[in-house]
């Protein structure tokens, strides 16, 4: 049974997770030889597991990514939009869980936050795409394809040799 990690291997395994930077991350842990300690503490069994385990449990399933482009798709967030002043109520949205509806947040010339939501139709496109909705189709003229491969055969065969090896 693996040991559990100690307080600065749970310290290394967070901050390499921010850093991507093994010596970085012993660093910021507390080790005192970083350079050395960065590389052998990712090379240790039990660092290494938990470091997959955090990123197996960070990462999106397909479902949540196309039930986040459905939303998009669907474009939920205008439920939160005020119709008669058009202002977004961007607390409710973050509290029902729907902030990543929001593309960007910034503020205009006058001060005024102005808050933009992911486009639908690019979301209805990645759906699309996705269930293999749309085709990209190339044409290929058949007619100058034969030509050169008749040509080609008849130098090989000989004129008027169809191919057949039964004469």
């Amino acid at each position: 049974m693996d040991k559990p990690l100690s307080y600065k291997q749970r310290m290394f395994v967070e901050s390499y997770l921010a850093t991507w930077n093994a010596t970085e991350s012993a660093r910021r842990a507390g080790y005192k030889h970083a350079h050395v300690q960065g590389p052998r503490l990712l090379a240790n069994v039990s660092i290494s597991q938990a470091i997959k385990t955090r990123l197996s449990e960070a990462a999106m399933s397909a479902e949540e990514v196309l039930g986040r482009l459905t939303q998009q798709a669907r474009n939920e967030g205008a439920q939160y939009i005020n119709g008669s002043l058009a202002r977004l109520d961007l607390v409710q949205l973050i509290e029902d869980g729907k902030a990543h509806l929001i593309k960007n947040v910034k503020r205009d010339q006058n001060g005024n936050t102005v808050v933009e939501l992911y486009d639908a139709q690019v979301a209805l496109i990645q759906i699309g795409k996705y269930h293999k909705l749309f085709t990209d189709r190339s044409e290929v003229d058949i007619p100058a394809l034969v030509k050169p491969v008749q040509d080609l055969l008849d130098k090989v065969w000989g004129n008027g040799h169809d191919g057949n090896s039964g004469d």
